[in-house]
């Protein structure tokens, strides 16, 4: 899996832009509703007495909002939880517990990612259950109680239209959330019970390992040859799979991992026997093992990329880049085998006493194969380290190169000694050993990682998140708890959109302009890419117009730009110069238009769960809760006024 989502902005960088955003909300909202508020009196009752009811509807509100009551709007909140129990919501957790029960039924039980697979299908049901009931809670209640005016008995009460509203979001965001709790219990039991198994060991497929050659250690025989140094063999099928191992004896124990399948492993212990007869029952397999994972990496600041000359290569943006070997993806940028290219990442900050012997790497690279080679070795590549100067090209005093093969199509872990032989600015070998972590960092905290392709004719990709190094793992329940509390964000949404809209349109209309929002929310990036080719030239954004144009010209390069450089007609040019600058305002329109919708799809962490990496509350979970909140106070203040126009609010 790519985690190029797990490099989250840092939550201070984050803050500001996103409260110069907010503001900026608030004050477009606050005009364009002055503007529809002015011409809807202006028209019925003349622009004098528009502005007057303006202004009188803005200088009350101010007062009004501030003494909003805790006291009030909880007791609003309790009735709200109260009418959703009476209409027995909690029915979906029984569904939801019938699809846990006999889900299993229909699971692919010879599935290669039995994680990935479990895991989609509880947040999968969690998340279509959650809006639903959100929505036909959050979307009728509010038209119910104006048809049937119920309503009434509480406006004639000393109760404020904000109350109101946030007592509906309060009230059926606390039922959403007991619903949510209960399903993550569920849901962590189902994943837990349905991937936990056993394996024994198959005792026909026990087999000796011998020596080859006389084994010497520490100057002594320990072995000749053809003596038992180790035993290997297989494991019984258990879940639709079985594991082999070989285990090499030390003083007649020993312990190894089983190989990598369905997403985990198994370690298997070996004591033999006084008598010297290994049986299954020397044996001791352990549970399934690094199945359930959260990973916490550490990422580089940046990756720079080296050319066949040796400096840095970049494209025309000034971002530094390898070569484009024609894959239609370009996340990786590609560095040549047998040349000075190399790929480096500016690590910041590891402090050596988290990282006592070794420093673990986890690799996710790509390989671009110019021959075939030898398919089953692999492609060889090297890494290094080097204390950072002030150039790319300039020597400095660097590691000893630590030699390694790629492994396509998997996270690729890789134990680097702290303590590496080095090589001075000269390149010679130094005489004592240096530390990775203390002296190649520079002053700045920073040292640089170098990889190299050492295969010719061969390639390696990289980016940013392909190399990291992994820290302990932190807790997968907590974890888990971090994925439903994406769920619970996209809820709360749901409900605070429902109830706004339902302020001023019916129930049915409600529900249909929230699904749309949800819709849009949850692919805005693609519409917007879709309406832009998700491209930009010359500062400008590729707008509809453009996009339409090189869809008609069968080209991707043909812009408004070049077709205006390639005339002599100043008419033409003006024009399509025109025409690029609309495309422009309409890009800008369309981003406005998509950012008032919040984001779904970066609430959704099960990829992160399914793939075994922390989800990073400080700079993931806590930016999503707060533009939640964002969302919240917006809505229910443009729903204040909606309300507060109604003739039943008067």
């Amino acid at each position: 899996m790519i985690v190029e989502n797990q490099l989250a902005i840092p939550f201070l960088q984050w803050l500001p832009d996103a409260l110069l955003a907010f503001v900026a909300v608030i004050s477009v909202l606050l005009v364009l509703g002055s503007m529809v508020g002015f011409l809807s009196v202006a028209f019925r009752q003349g622009p004098t007495e528009a502005v007057y009811a303006v202004a009188n509807v803005l200088f009350k509100a101010v007062p009004d909002v501030m003494a909003t009551s805790p006291r009030r709007t909880f007791a609003l909140a309790k009735i709200a939880f109260y009418e959703a129990m009476r209409n027995k919501v909690l029915v979906a957790v029984l569904i939801f517990l019938l699809v846990m029960l006999f889900g299993s039924w229909f699971l692919d039980s010879k599935n290669d990612s039995p994680v990935v697979l479990y895991i989609s299908v509880v947040f999968g049901a969690t998340t279509y259950l959650i809006f639903l009931l959100s929505l036909f809670l959050s979307v009728f209640s509010l038209p119910n109680d104006i048809k049937n005016k119920t309503i009434y008995t509480i406006v004639t009460k000393p109760v404020r239209p904000l109350e109101i509203i946030l007592g509906r979001v309060l009230g059926f965001g606390a039922i959403g959330s007991l619903f949510l709790v209960l399903v993550m219990f569920v849901s962590y039991a189902f994943v837990q019970r349905g991937l936990t198994h056993e394996h024994q060991i198959n005792v026909d497929s026990i087999e000796e390992i011998t020596a080859q050659n006389p084994i010497i250690q520490n100057g002594e025989v320990i072995a000749q040859i053809g003596d038992t140094i180790g035993y290997r063999g297989k494991t019984t099928e258990d879940a639709h799979h079985s594991h082999k191992f070989e285990i090499y004896l030390e003083e007649g124990k020993g312990s190894a991992q089983t190989d990598f399948k369905s997403d985990h492993y198994h370690t298997v212990s070996l004591t033999v026997p006084d008598d010297g007869i290994v049986t299954a029952d020397s044996f001791t397999i352990s549970p399934p093992q690094g199945m359930f994972r959260s990973r916490v990496p550490v990422y580089a600041s940046r990756i720079d990329f080296l050319g066949r000359n040796g400096e840095r290569s970049v494209d025309n943006t000034g971002k530094s880049v390898g070569i484009f070997v024609g894959k239609e993806w370009m996340y990786h940028s590609y560095i040549e085998g047998g040349s000075e290219m190399a790929a480096v990442w500016t690590f910041k900050d590891l402090s050596p006493e988290s990282f006592e012997e070794t420093l673990p790497l986890e690799l996710n690279l790509s390989v671009f194969r110019l021959s075939k080679g030898d398919m089953s070795r692999g492609i060889a590549g090297e890494i290094y380290f080097r204390k950072p100067s002030s150039s790319l090209q300039v020597k400095s005093e660097e590691s000893v190169r630590v030699p390694f093969i790629v492994k396509e199509f998997e996270i690729q872990s890789l134990a680097v000694p702290r303590e590496l032989g080095g090589l001075d600015i000269q390149g010679n070998p130094t005489e004592n050993k240096i530390d990775v972590l203390k002296d190649l960092v520079n002053d700045k905290g920073e040292v640089e990682l170098w990889l190299q392709c050492t295969d010719t004719r061969q390639y390696l990709g990289a980016a940013r998140a392909s190399i990291y190094v992994r820290t302990p793992d932190s807790s997968y329940f907590l974890n888990f708890v971090k994925a439903y509390i994406g769920l619970w964000i996209q809820m709360v949404l749901v409900v605070a959109f429902g109830v706004f809209f339902s302020t001023f349109l019916n129930g049915p209309i409600s529900m249909l302009t929230t699904l749309l929002s949800i819709i849009i929310g949850s692919f805005k990036e693609h519409i917007f890419l879709i309406a832009t080719s998700g491209r930009e030239d010359n500062q400008l954004s590729v707008g509809p117009i453009e996009a339409a144009l090189r869809v008609l010209t069968q080209t991707d390069s043909k812009g408004l730009d070049l077709i205006a450089a390639d005339t002599t007609n100043p008419l033409l040019v003006y024009g399509l110069s025109a025409l690029q600058w609309i495309d422009y305002f309409v890009v800008l329109a369309l981003r406005a238009f998509s950012n008032l919708f919040p984001d779904f799809s970066q609430l959704n962490f099960s990829n992160s769960l399914t793939a075994g990496y922390n989800i990073n509350f400080y700079n993931q979970l806590l930016p999503q809760l707060l533009t939640a909140f964002g969302f919240v106070l917006v809505t229910s203040l443009v729903s204040y006024f909606f309300l507060k126009t109604k003739e039943i609010a008067k």
